[in-house]
């Protein structure tokens, strides 16, 4: 009743496809398993409804472990973007500190004092200020202190140098930077966000730029690949809210279905009841009359 019969030679071509594209975290792992292991039993009995709605049943988790993998990785994201914007501040108020005392500790030498006392609280601040950017610090004759990052950028130390800025961003899985609704990390007008500042600054900027939207792209990839290879055999049983499938093949190929992930789910014409029998989806007309989706949703185990 459910039409699944049709897909079913092909099936296990599609799942071994699908699955070599994309890392799993553990529950993701589980549950296409099952949904494999569903098609397998369903090749003994294709007419079964038990197994045909297990099946479906499957197909709903690996769906909504999808969404829950897809939601993570942006939670993850964020977080990394108002980390950034949080230790920019810090890094501002640190930089001014470290130079209200380096003031101090000139006027103080100047005079014959001395000055250990403040030098050992500046150094404490730069021990504070190396755990937000790699930075080296470099003493002068009179007591001053001039600060670099590790790529030899100039850090500013004093009211009226231009200070970093980050500006707040609620990210889309489309976002990206540069160009893309991301902001950068700015010194002055200068974008510096893709020089290796290194501590918390740099390691929260490769997680927001590089590390978790490449993560993204492989699970919307994997999406993807799978709506895309069962739709080819005749059955659409994955697909967005609107029951379409996201295309590939744009600049870069990724770009038609970025966050796909996040949205796919299990097709409403999958989930019909034995009195309206799912006629299989021909491949030429898939896109014609695509049907809808319902949204999935699943426990949230096994994140990367």
């Amino acid at each position: 009743p459910y039409g699944l019969a049709p897909a079913l030679v092909l099936s296990a071509t599609a799942f071994a496809i699908a699955a070599t594209s994309f890392i799993f975290d553990s529950g993701t792992i589980i549950r296409l398993g099952a949904l494999q292991d569903g098609f397998s039993s369903l090749l003994a009995g294709p007419g079964n409804p038990a197994a045909q709605g297990q099946v479906v049943n499957f197909a709903r988790a690996l769906a909504g472990s999808l969404n829950t993998l897809s939601g993570t990785y942006a939670a993850q994201r964020q977080n990394a973007q108002d980390a950034v914007v949080a230790d920019v501040s810090t890094l501002n108020a640190t930089l001014l500190g470290i130079g209200a005392l380096s003031d101090r500790i000139v006027k103080l030498q100047a005079l014959g004092t001395s000055t250990a006392d403040i030098e050992s609280q500046r150094d404490g601040a730069v021990n504070e200020l190396s755990q937000l950017i790699d930075v080296k610090a470099l003493v002068q004759g009179n007591g001053d202190m001039i600060l670099l990052t590790g790529s030899g950028l100039s850090l500013p130390t004093r009211v009226g140098q231009a200070q970093f800025t980050a500006a707040g961003a609620v990210l889309s899985a489309a976002a990206y930077h540069p160009g893309g609704a991301v902001p950068g990390v700015m010194l002055g007008g200068t974008d510096i966000t893709a020089q290796p500042v290194g501590g918390r600054v740099g390691a929260n900027l490769q997680l927001r730029d590089a590390t978790l939207p490449t993560f993204q792209a492989e699970l919307d990839e994997f999406s993807q690949n799978l709506a895309t290879r069962f739709d080819a055999q005749g059955l659409r049983l994955f697909s967005d809210p609107n029951g379409n499938i996201a295309a590939g093949g744009g600049v870069p190929a990724q770009a038609g279905y970025v966050g796909f992930a996040g949205t796919i789910g299990v097709t409403v014409a999958a989930l019909t009841p034995p009195s309206f029998p799912l006629q299989p989806v021909a491949a030429s007309n898939a896109a014609a009359a695509p049907p809808r989706n319902v949204s999935c949703s699943a426990p949230a185990s096994g994140t990367r």
